[in-house]
């Protein structure tokens, strides 16, 4: 019970963990913050590609579409965003052309990487000096794979030589092309001889001359392939079959080797090393190749011959079981079938017994796989699931960066921005200006310091400050008329717009220009009415208070008004006003009454 609650528990946070990953990979296409991310991701790679091509950002837009819907199929096959940029401005420098690939080929030539182990910067310019479209790149690849599989030999090792040697269809012909191609690198891989090597030899054989020369010194050296020792047969293998001149090579060689049961192994008989030696010379190749080639051949020859095949196999599929074996210690060839190691024979009545167990062994040969299936197989269970939780994510920012609305938001804020400049324009503001300025100032202090008018040159350059500041501002503002005049001949639709929608803001306030001022002014008549009429009601509230106050007994004060305005004030009293008095009169508000009725005096006269 203990056990099985650890596994439960350990399921329960396999499952835990998956679906953090499912909200975490999800919510990038809810959240602001991650699909910022994801503009600025793909805003960085076209810019990159946009350098890279040394061309403008007039098909930004299309480059970003074509990346973004590759994105979700090539994080499928366990790659990333990065990949997709990658792989974009690589077919640029690839192709000296500024060329904007189609999505499914994004995914296509990334699967071909990873399968084949060679980089699609190197898969790229390879194909097109070979005449080929980056577009076949995939196809063709899948033909060389499905071919080194077939025979089960290592399909990278395959493709890597098919790649590095494409030139090589120039100087010869090969039925069916590359697929043509990888047979002939397959049948070498399977011989244990360098592409070049092969080569060396079919440019040999290739012109009559030599030709004639290498089949008589094969003929003379012992040479029983009769392929090989009729100069017209060997010429025409080379020019136009070099799979079978492969072929015809390794079966001659293979008279040289002979087993050696005390060791186990394949060795080059001791009486016919001198001759192997002379073989060489006359193919053009090194001995050290051409003893491999020999072993190699020799080996698969007696895979073959103790093998009893069903009537039903083909020779690739004989080829592919004799390369899947390997010779034990006891010098029999074991296989490794249904997780068992089986000698040769025992694997195939196993084989016999159980159809399907031999079609689920060979399954490569009779299903071909496309490059991102294989590419996919070629990932871990781990790999493969994060891969599918990865594609949901960031599919809205995807969305975004990719369209037109975001590229002409973009070109809008271009826009936008670049009127901070134009206002800034102005020759206040230009470096040169500035320094002679400060330069000015700065000597007039240094010569009012030596002169000993250090106050006085202080007041000096704040002047020259005000000065340059009220002529930087109307600089500034000429600028900024010029820059906002520019912006609206703008073709962008989103400042058109912005324009158009401020216009109808003013036009449903009910003011233009013109409006704005006369409203202004009119405000401020209204507000100078109403403090005026504020004024006067206080003043006759002063004027009423003071009616209701008694007089003053011992003196009399009287205030005259006389054009336009002077006020005349004469103090009696039994004793008179001495300063003190005249300051108590006026702090204890007194005065205020007798001015008020002054003015009610001086109304009345007014009046009549």
């Amino acid at each position: 019970m203990a056990g099985e609650d650890k596994n439960i528990s350990e399921l329960e946070k396999a499952y835990g963990g998956m679906a953090k990953k499912i909200a975490a990979a999800f919510a990038t296409n809810l959240l602001p913050k991650e699909i910022a991310k994801t503009l600025s991701t793909f805003e960085e790679k076209a810019v990159g590609i946009i350098n890279a091509f040394g061309s403008s950002r007039d098909r930004v837009v299309e480059m970003k579409s074509s990346m973004a819907d590759a994105m979700v199929s090539v994080k499928l096959l366990g790659g990333s965003m990065e990949d997709v940029g990658n792989i974009a401005s690589k077919v640029g420098e690839g192709l000296g052309r500024n060329i904007i690939l189609t999505s499914d080929a994004y995914s296509k030539l990334y699967a071909t990487s990873k399968v084949t182990g060679v980089q699609y910067e190197t898969l790229i310019p390879k194909f097109k000096d070979a005449g080929l479209s980056v577009y076949q790149i995939s196809q063709n690849m899948e033909k060389v794979v499905n071919t080194a599989l077939e025979s089960g030999v290592n399909a990278k090792t395959v493709s890597k030589n098919v790649v590095e040697n494409l030139s090589m269809m120039d100087k010869f012909n090969f039925v069916g092309g590359v697929e043509g191609m990888a047979k002939m690198v397959t049948q070498a891989a399977n011989l244990r001889i360098s592409v070049q090597s092969i080569e060396i030899m079919l440019d040999k054989a290739f012109k009559p001359e030599s030709a004639i020369q290498m089949a008589a010194a094969l003929q003379r050296l012992g040479v029983a392939q009769s392929d090989l020792l009729d100069p017209l047969r060997l010429m025409d293998l080379s020019r136009n079959d070099p799979t079978e001149f492969t072929r015809q090579i390794g079966e001659m060689s293979k008279q040289f080797v002979e087993f050696n049961r005390q060791t186990k192994s394949f060795e080059i008989a001791p009486g016919a090393k001198e001759q192997l030696q002379e073989v060489a010379t006359e193919l053009g190749i090194s001995y050290k190749e051409l003893a491999k080639m020999a072993r190699a051949s020799a080996e698969l020859d007696d895979k073959l011959k103790k093998i009893t095949f069903p009537d039903t196999f083909t020779e690739e599929q004989k080829k592919f079981v004799a390369n899947m074996a390997e010779m034990g210690e006891g010098g029999q060839y074991m296989l490794r079938v249904d997780n068992k190691d089986l000698k040769l024979d025992e694997a195939m009545k196993l084989f016999q017994e159980q159809p399907k167990l031999y079609e689920k062994f060979v399954k490569e040969t009779k299903e071909p796989k496309t490059m991102e299936e294989l590419a996919k197989d070629q990932l871990t269970i781990t790999q493969r699931t994060d891969a599918n939780i990865a594609a949901i994510g960031e599919r809205m920012g995807a969305a975004i960066a990719s369209s037109e609305t975001y590229e002409t938001g973009n070109q809008a804020m271009v826009e936008l921005s670049e009127t901070i400049p134009k206002i800034f324009s102005g020759e206040k503001f230009q470096v040169p200006t500035m320094r002679e300025g400060m330069d000015n100032v700065t000597g007039d202090l240094l010569k009012a310091y030596k002169s000993g008018d250090v106050l006085g040159g202080l007041g000096g350059m704040e002047d020259k400050f005000t000065n340059y500041f009220k002529d930087a501002f109307q600089d500034a503002a000429k600028g900024g008329k010029e820059a906002f005049d520019d912006l609206s001949k703008s073709t962008n639709p989103l400042i058109g717009l912005f324009l158009d929608l401020t216009k109808n803001v003013k036009e449903l306030e009910g003011f233009t220009a013109e409006e704005v001022k006369e409203s202004k002014t009119e405000k401020s008549a209204n507000k100078t009415k109403t403090e005026t009429e504020s004024e006067k009601l206080k003043v006759e509230k002063a004027i009423e208070e003071s009616t209701t106050q008694t007089k003053p007994k011992t003196e009399t004060n009287e205030i005259k008004f006389s054009q336009p305005l002077k006020i005349e004030i004469s103090l009696t009293g039994t004793q008179g006003l001495s300063e003190t008095q005249l300051r108590d009169l006026l702090a204890e508000g007194k005065l205020s009454q007798e001015l008020a009725k002054a003015i009610i005096e001086a109304t009345k006269q007014q009046i009549k």
